[in-house]
């Protein structure tokens, strides 16, 4: 009688398993782009399709969306020739250099005001602001400057800093400051679920520009940069799936399952 009770117990349980397994409940789904690297001008994407994503359950409703970005910037060159020339060939060069990175990210259609609060960070500072004009790399400032003699090449960036094309090389004798790398997150953000509830696409832009300053007076020299940046934005989607109706295998199960514990039910009594 107990091994006919423990045989009884696993057929209700699965039963019951199995209908469970036919009830709805919460479904994320998620979709992401990585911008490819760029070091000029700006990445349009017509990537996101709301609803239509071929993984969205079948009479899911959106219940809400979340969002991230995140940005990284690497310059893996940068080097400061001075190019004086014929009667500037003896001209010595003194200079200050700063290097900055600018990042825009755009979206189109209804999810620009969510674009826009990504990069706006938030006021109480849980989020961070995505900034403008992210300072990379400096050479000296506008009070203490590096010299450079005609026809001397600096190599800064990869480091160790070096110098070419003198026989005598200038010693390195500024202060120099950053890596040359920037790496953003903007956290996750809930987005406007309206903005998303709804068929179509909309547009994703990245752009990265990296900009130098020469100071210092000097007006012979040359700076050759290479860098390169990327992002990725994530959007999270949140689906309640509808209840179902138990298929039939499960709807036979469960009635097999209630007719044995009555029959064994009933032998017990009587005996």
């Amino acid at each position: 009688m107990r091994e006919i009770g423990k045989i009884l117990s696993v057929l209700v349980v699965g039963a019951v398993a199995a209908a469970g397994s036919a009830f709805g409940g919460t479904v994320p789904i998620t979709q992401s782009i990585t911008f490819s690297p760029t070091t000029t001008g700006y990445q349009d994407y017509d990537f996101y399709n709301f609803l239509s994503d071929p993984n969205t359950p079948e009479g899911a409703s959106l219940v809400s969306v979340t969002l991230e970005a995140s940005i990284t910037q690497s310059v893996t060159g940068l080097s400061i020739s001075n190019t004086s020339v014929g009667d500037y060939t003896a001209v010595n060069q003194n200079f200050y250099y700063s290097l900055t990175g600018d990042y825009g990210l755009f979206g189109s259609n209804s999810v620009s005001g969510d674009v826009n609060a990504i990069i706006a960070g938030t006021t109480d500072g849980a989020l961070p602001v995505l900034p403008a004009n992210q300072t990379l790399y400096t050479i000296g400032d506008g009070s203490d400057l590096q010299g450079i003699q005609a026809g001397e090449t600096l190599t800064y960036l990869p480091g160790p800093p070096a110098s070419s094309g003198v026989s005598s090389p200038s010693p390195f004798a500024v202060p120099l400051l950053g890596t040359g790398t920037f790496t953003w997150d903007s956290g996750v953000i809930d987005g406007t679920t309206s903005a998303y509830d709804t068929n179509g696409t909309f547009n994703l832009a990245y752009g990265a520009e990296t900009n130098f300053i020469f100071g210092g007076g000097a007006t012979n020299l040359q700076s050759a940069l290479t860098s390169n940046s990327t992002a990725t934005f994530t959007v999270i989607y949140n689906y309640s799936v509808p209840d179902s109706t138990p298929e039939p295998s499960t709807i036979l199960l469960m009635g097999s399952a209630l007719l044995a514990a009555g029959f064994f039910g009933r032998r017990h009594l009587r005996q």
